[in-house]
């Protein structure tokens, strides 16, 4: 208890402990100080840490933050949404539980990359205007699936289909042709009959719309009232750096310096690229049991992971070589094929389809984080080297003649 107390001290501003650490160590020695003196102690260096801070600095720091995450806000283009809902009823000798195996399905392959291509060649308006003159299309579908676009299944057999646009007419023209894929899909599902499909009789159902596609006027990003308080905030923290590279500005320059030398040599260390591809499957049981045959013959780097709804595999194939990688999906989907035929010649209803394709890598894993790493380490370069010259240039103001 003694050596924990004696540790508290330096808690305390140094230019305190400079000055009363020797009487406050012996002090807590002829009191008998225990564990209750601890709050108080904490509470006690706390304020003196508080009464010592330059509130002028943090209060200009806190009011940059402020100003620059408000003008930031404002260039964030605002997002509407457009939220429609669908409900597959079963009639006839349907149930509830097929209706909603099959309306996952249905989701599914709506929300494909291969269908998602044909949305984006399909839709009137053009999609990620910017982004497409930059970046391949793939990327931005997944990036759009994982941000804009949702279509979940509710346990009650609701669906619904949200998408966030630019605009509320583009969200509400996306919305509209999505629900009607999910009524294309489900007409093919039950219009040719067994034998002609890879896949098992269905029973008869029927997709209603439950709520049409809305049409939203009120933006529902960004929330810059958030965004201005977390300025704030980042401001509070800028103005706490800056006292700490004024006290420490070799160990900045090194940390900045190591980050840049790391960043450039990471481009010659052989970083992989991923490959991605998704199978489905009739069932559930099919989808494990091909997985646990295939496993035992995978080859380095390839891992398989049951997606969510248990009847699909994701399959991420990595290699330094982006066109190695991509082959390294195809193998695998062709073992997967390979172990699905073998089980049809005891069951007629097992089939698989591949959803998505093996995918180009375009970018490494190394790339994505090499060019954020230099750019912050570029930032903390010239933020400290400004901080340190006006803080000098201010001393030698200060300084007699």
């Amino acid at each position: 208890m003694k050596r924990l107390l004696t540790s508290l001290i330096y808690l305390y501003p140094r230019v305190w402990r400079e000055r009363y650490s020797q009487e406050f160590a012996a002090l807590l020695e002829d009191t008998g100080a225990g564990w209750r003196q601890i709050p108080d102690i904490l509470t006690e260096a706390l304020q003196m840490r508080i009464a010592t801070l330059n509130l002028r600095l943090i209060g200009l720091f806190a009011l940059f933050g402020l100003a620059i995450a408000t003008i930031a806000s404002f260039r964030i283009p605002d997002k509407f949404v457009s939220v429609a809902v669908v409900k597959l009823l079963p009639v006839a000798d349907g149930d509830d539980a097929t209706a909603r195996r099959e309306m996952v399905e249905l989701t599914r392959g709506v929300t494909s990359q291969s269908s998602l291509v044909r949305l984006f060649n399909d839709l009137s308006v053009d999609l990620y205007k910017d982004e497409r003159r930059r970046y391949p299309l793939g990327m931005i579908i997944e990036d759009m699936k994982s941000h804009d676009l949702s279509v979940n299944t509710r346990p009650d057999g609701l669906t619904l289909v949200t998408y966030r646009g630019t605009s509320p007419a583009e969200a509400q023209t996306v919305v509209r042709l999505m629900v009607d894929r999910l009524r294309e899909d489900h007409g093919h599902r039950h219009s040719f009959p067994p034998g002609l499909r890879n896949a098992p009789h269905l029973p008869a159902s029927r997709l209603d719309v439950v709520n049409a596609p809305s049409f939203d006027n009120a933006p529902i990003y960004p929330n810059r009232p958030v965004i201005a308080l977390v300025g704030i905030f980042l401001g509070i923290g800028a103005a706490f750096a800056f006292v700490l590279i004024r006290k420490a500005p070799g160990f900045w320059f090194r940390g900045a310096l190591t980050l840049i030398g790391l960043a450039l040599l990471s481009r010659f260390l052989p970083f992989p690229s991923e490959s991605r591809s998704v199978v489905v499957f009739d069932s559930p049981a099919t989808a494990r049991s091909v997985r646990v045959e295939v496993e035992k013959s995978l080859q380095p780097g390839v891992t398989l992971t049951p997606d969510p709804r248990a009847t699909g595999l994701k399959i991420l194939a990595r290699h330094s070589d982006r066109i190695l990688a991509q082959r390294l999906g195809v193998d695998t989907i062709r073992q997967l094929e390979d172990a699905v035929r073998a089980r049809q010649a005891y069951s007629q209803t097992t089939w698989a389809e591949v959803l998505d394709g093996p995918s180009f890598p375009v970018l490494s894993i190394a790339d994505i984080w090499q060019g954020r790493t230099i750019y912050t380490a570029l930032a903390l370069v010239l933020v400290s080297g400004s901080l340190l010259l006006v803080d000098r240039r201010r001393r030698r103001e200060v300084q007699p003649a």
